[in-house]
């Protein structure tokens, strides 16, 4: 059911809202049909080099550290570094 939300969900009108620890771990169908991204630190590489190639943005390598965070939209030529407000 989470595949046919990922592909067919739009024409129903239907949003799925997912967060993960692990993107390595996220079929390759979730992570192409995104709109939005919110990049925490993540220290494994290979997560990291998951969510640059699904977004083709290499500042996702870089850790944004301490409570910031990257913010990209579909569309958006380049990631914001935003920073959490406590």
């Amino acid at each position: 059911e989470l595949k046919a939300l990922y592909t067919r969900g739009r024409s129903k009108e239907a949003v799925v809202w997912a967060c993960t620890q692990r993107p390595t771990d996220i079929p390759v169908i979730a992570m192409a049909n995104r709109s939005h991204y919110f990049i925490f630190t993540m220290q494994n590489p290979d997560d990291r080099k998951k969510i640059v190639k699904a977004t083709g943005m290499p500042q996702f390598m870089e850790q944004p550290g301490g409570h910031n965070f990257w913010y990209w939209k579909v569309g958006m030529q380049n990631p914001v570094l935003a920073k959490l407000k406590l």
